[in-house]
């Protein structure tokens, strides 16, 4: 519920090397196909669920167009009739290595490791996290997948088995 309506989160994964040229076509193609499924699934439907396209980004470069009028030739030449639609872009080498270790949580930890891998400061920060964050079984997680990167390399495949482990007290985080 927000705002005394129904609201669906829709997540979508997708992992590529490269930003596609057109992604903010496919990704109105998956709101659509989204849309599709849901208006198939009941009768009684009379609008369609608001929903906020979020489009995660860990690359280096800038992540693509987001708007798709970007993509069409000559948009203003259907005015008010041509199609117009935008995802919001989180790309995590936008944000700072300065502006994340203020943020201190989960994600942000996520993003210095992916965009600053600077496994020092990381230390630190994971101590840090674990220290303040309440859920010590997210945290453990993310413990666990960062030892697997820092063991194996960052393009290694993870095992889901050694990410289960709970981490009890600091001294096991170190």
């Amino acid at each position: 519920p927000l705002r005394d309506s129904e609201v669906y989160i829709y997540i979508l994964l997708e992992f590529q090397s490269t930003v596609p040229r057109f992604m903010a076509l496919r990704v109105l193609y998956y709101l659509t196909s989204f849309y599709m499924d849901y208006v198939k699934s009941g009768s009684r439907i009379r609008k369609l669920p608001p929903i906020f396209p979020i489009v995660l980004y860990n690359g280096n470069d800038g992540g693509g167009a987001n708007e798709l009028e970007t993509l069409i030739d000559r948009p203003a030449l259907l005015g008010r009739f041509g199609i117009s639609f935008e995802y919001f872009k989180i790309a995590e080498n936008e944000f700072t290595q300065a502006s994340l270790l203020k943020i201190r949580n989960i994600v942000s930890a996520l993003f210095l490791t992916e965009a600053y891998y600077d496994v020092e400061v990381l230390r630190g920060e994971l101590l840090a996290l674990f220290d303040h964050e309440p859920d010590k079984q997210a945290v453990s997680l993310l413990l666990n997948w960062f030892r697997q990167v820092s063991e194996q390399g960052r393009n290694r495949e993870i095992d889901p088995e050694a990410l289960s482990q709970v981490y009890q007290n600091r001294e096991e985080v170190q």
